[in-house]
């Protein structure tokens, strides 16, 4: 859970930022308002993704999706690995209710070095 979590974390930022409208320093208010914008479209193609598909189809755990990646892996922090975790595994983590949730990690067990993964 501490994983989700941080990625939770990590797009919930967005939303805290576009509460604020002053752009970040060095950055042009009309590039501010494109991110804001950006970032609304992403999460509502989250939301959307959520459910319309993974809340039928909950996402494979990552172990499951690449075994043979390390939980430790530079795989999850960029490229395929990373994509997977932000668009299918947050999103379902995020708008799931926590019957879902519970129910989701009593099927799909942490295994070996993803053992705490949820925590």
């Amino acid at each position: 859970m501490k994983h989700i979590l941080i990625l939770l974390g990590f797009l919930a930022s967005f939303n805290v930022m576009s509460e604020n409208n002053t752009p970040l320093p060095g950055m042009s208010q009309e590039d501010w308002n494109k991110h804001l914008e950006l970032n609304k479209r992403f999460e509502k193609e989250r939301k959307l993704r959520y459910e319309n598909e993974l809340k039928q189809n909950p996402p494979v755990p990552p172990w499951l999706k690449y075994p043979e990646h390390s939980r430790y892996d530079i795989f999850w922090r960029m490229g395929m690995g990373e994509t997977y975790l932000m668009e299918y595994i947050a999103p379902y983590f995020q708008y799931a209710s926590k019957e879902e949730i519970k129910a989701y990690k009593e099927k799909h067990t942490a295994i070996g070095e993803w053992t705490g993964w949820y925590e």
